[in-house]
């Protein structure tokens, strides 16, 4: 490590000592990416790792992702301190060292989440080297040096002593005394830990890219089953596919169901097992590429991808079905969400499926990456708020307790609630919600256009 990516390295701990430790997470988040970018892309630069420029798309969702701490206050933000780092990893992977294969891209992401533990020792060695380069050449000013870091902390230590000893004493130097006394010495010891592990971690980590340069084998074939296992297997599956999917088109689309069973009982059940099924058929046409190809295996996959496109339509009408009677909860909205997903994930595997050597994978990656920035761009939180309450004005019934999540950004939605809603628990409900929320922002790293405005409708209702 140079005297140059030692600075930088410093700061960008610091950043996130004075920006992030003990803050709530708003505006501080972008402070601390956008630099934390920076310094990633400089410190690539200088060593000379960048070999695929386009990995640096990538910086574009983790920008959108750290400006949803800015703009929302939902959900989202609890997945987004796992998204963030984890796509900050592909990026490096991406940029340093492009692999074309999905299972290896995964497997030398995780690697760079644990390997650079074992640098650890050499990045302690490389950093005491640094700081022996910056310390004076001159033995008296080193020995100056060394006095002062000795002679102030004793010093502060006695004065802190004397002074709660002697009121008199104490009175001459309260000034200096009162600094001292509104330190929260818990805090400090928090952010000085903090400020050593990022130092040790991220650190370790750039030794780590600079020395492997993060080079993992790419020569994996994958699962690779019998040309006959692979034909029986898809020919099997079909059939009971197609047995399946003729009972779903009977069941829902000519309403044809048992007399004791409900739609909303018919779907509370069965639309996980089936977005399961869809990953689990994806999985079967990628790995049955891996067999001797055939026309028929080429034509069983086409068949499967149409049969799961009918899987995941039944999923998703259940849903639909389901939502109708219950409302919105984020695992519904999330489920929706997948489906769609899985629909667009199939477009790329037809196109696999027809030409062996298309990039399936980035697409694999890329979609959800992108599919997801898409939904950081929304609330969720007030789609669900909306949704139930235009639910309650045809049903009477909603859970209210469920919208109370103390998460800004359905406050104005259910303050609008509140001023029309007739029905009297749950306007004392609301009411006790809106009295007691708690939206401050202490300082301006904390700052959340949601939660601004959210303190400013709550506190026009209450005046």
């Amino acid at each position: 490590m140079s005297k140059k990516d030692f600075f930088y390295l410093i700061g960008i701990c610091l950043l996130q000592v004075i920006v992030l430790t003990g803050q709530c997470l708003g505006l501080n988040v972008i402070l601390f990416m956008i630099p934390l970018l920076a310094f990633l892309c400089f410190y690539l630069k200088e060593n000379d790792l960048i070999s695929h420029k386009k990995g640096f798309l990538l910086m574009i969702p983790i920008v959108i992702l750290s400006c949803s701490y800015f703009i929302y206050d939902n959900v989202m933000k609890y997945f987004n301190v796992l998204a963030i780092p984890f796509i900050t990893l592909i990026m490096l992977t991406e940029v340093i060292h492009p692999i074309h294969n999905l299972e290896d891209l995964l497997q030398e992401t995780i690697y760079s989440i644990f390997m650079p533990i074992e640098y650890f020792t050499k990045h302690v060695k490389n950093t005491i080297e640094v700081i022996k380069e910056l310390l004076p050449k001159n033995n008296k000013n080193l020995k100056v040096l060394k006095s002062i870091l000795i002679v102030i902390p004793v010093v502060l230590i006695v004065l802190i002593l004397l002074s709660s000893a002697d009121l008199v004493f104490a009175s001459i130097f309260k000034d200096i005394v009162k600094i001292f006394e509104n330190i929260s010495y818990e805090d400090i010891i928090v952010r000085i830990i903090l400020f050593f592990c990022l130092f040790l971690y991220l650190g370790s980590l750039l030794y780590y890219i600079k020395t492997k340069k993060m080079e993992v084998p790419t020569n994996s074939k994958g699962i690779k089953l019998e040309e006959f296992t692979m034909k029986l297997l898809l020919t099997i599956l079909n059939g009971i596919y197609i047995i399946f999917n003729g009972i779903q088109i009977f069941s829902l689309g000519f309403h044809k169901l048992p007399e004791n069973i409900t739609y909303a009982q018919y779907a509370r059940t069965g639309f996980f097992q089936l977005m399961l099924i869809s990953f689990i058929n994806i999985a079967i046409i990628l790995i049955s590429k891996n067999t001797k190809e055939s026309k028929y295996i080429k034509g069983m996959n086409l068949f499967m991808v149409l049969l799961t496109f009918l899987i995941i339509i039944s999923s998703f009408y259940r849903m639909v079905l389901y939502e109708q009677v219950y409302g919105y909860t984020l695992l519904r909205v999330g489920v929706f969400l997948i489906l769609f997903q899985e629909v667009i994930l199939l477009i790329p595997t037809i196109l696999y499926i027809l030409k062996k050597d298309f990039p399936v994978f980035k697409y694999y990656l890329m979609l959800p990456i992108i599919a997801y920035s898409i939904v950081n761009m929304f609330s969720i939180e007030k789609i669900i708020t909306n949704r139930n309450i235009a639910l309650y004005n045809q049903k009477q019934k909603i859970d209210i307790e469920y919208l109370k999540n103390d998460n800004s950004d359905n406050i104005k939605e259910l303050v609008e609630f509140y001023n029309r809603v007739e029905e009297e628990e749950i306007k004392n409900s609301l009411k006790y919600y809106l009295e007691s929320f708690h939206g401050e922002i202490d300082n301006i790293f904390e700052y959340n256009i949601s939660k601004d405005r959210a303190n400013k409708i709550i506190k026009e209702e209450l005046e």
